[in-house]
């Protein structure tokens, strides 16, 4: 009991820290974008769009919806990513022409940074948590009444 009420403490705490750094990461983008409108008034329409709708799911299985959302909104910024590299192709010279910083020795790039590997190893670890896979999980089980028991 004690366990199970602290491991559920901690997920909650873990999907409650990753929504509010959503937002944050969303509401500095869109200031961005459209940078006539306020960073605060952003954050405010951002949390509001996106927790309100989200709390109001009642069960698990509603939850899944905005599992297939996630998967097809990461498969099309992947593809936007590969058509806009496949079709403009290299944009450096063109950029850094632009903004007066031409680089005499042209790419460069160090094969490994090792003080970059704990962030890394974060964003992978971030990447491939199990929030995704939950609904599934609710939806495969044989008696999803006992989802609850199981957490």
């Amino acid at each position: 009991e004690k366990g199970c009420i602290c491991i559920s403490s901690v997920l909650y705490f873990e999907l409650f820290s990753v929504l509010c750094i959503f937002i944050v990461s969303l509401g500095d983008h869109l200031h961005l974008l459209i940078p006539s409108i306020s960073m605060t008034s952003h954050m405010i329409i951002v949390a509001h769009t996106l927790i309100i709708p989200t709390a109001l799911l009642r069960t698990p299985r509603h939850l899944s919806y905005l599992s297939v959302v996630g998967t097809v909104a990461t498969i099309a910024v992947v593809l936007a990513v590969v058509l806009t590299c496949l079709i403009d192709g290299d944009k450096y010279e063109e950029i850094a022409i632009s903004k007066g910083r031409v680089n005499d020795r042209g790419h460069y790039h160090d094969l490994w940074i090792s003080a970059g590997l704990p962030l890394a190893l974060g964003l992978v670890g971030f990447t491939f948590s199990g929030h995704a896979v939950v609904p599934s999980i609710y939806c495969s089980m044989k008696k999803p009444q006992d989802f609850e028991k199981m957490v």
